[in-house]
């Protein structure tokens, strides 16, 4: 069995993996859009899962409508998912700079957004 320092290098060095094949990615996915290939629109009622930038985009959307930061609370209500699924978006879409928190509890588009 490995060791705890051990564990935790190696989650720490899978999770940098994780965060480069993100931005990879959100790169790719501009890319196509700049190619001029239309990219997936969110459908509501669907039985497969919707793609991670989808996701992403649905928040972003929320956030850019709203007329001042948002609560996970409220983005959750106005998408009709639950407050957890909101709340790992955002921390998701934070960590890629797409968004900023405001005060303890509040969330608004950043200033600079990367592609996505």
């Amino acid at each position: 069995m490995l060791s705890l320092p051990v564990l935790l290098r190696r989650y720490r060095d899978a999770h940098r993996q994780y965060v480069e094949l993100e931005r990879v990615l959100a790169d790719l996915d501009r890319q196509i859009v700049a190619a001029g290939r239309p990219s997936a629109k969110p459908r509501r009622h669907r039985a497969e899962p919707i793609a991670a930038n989808d996701e992403l985009r649905e928040v972003l959307r929320v956030l850019q409508e709203a007329e001042s930061p948002l609560p996970p609370r409220e983005i959750a209500s106005r998408l009709s998912v639950e407050t957890a699924i909101v709340s790992r978006r955002l921390a998701r879409a934070r960590r890629l700079g797409y968004v900023e928190q405001v005060g303890k509890a509040r969330y608004r588009v950043a200033d600079a957004v990367p592609s996505l």
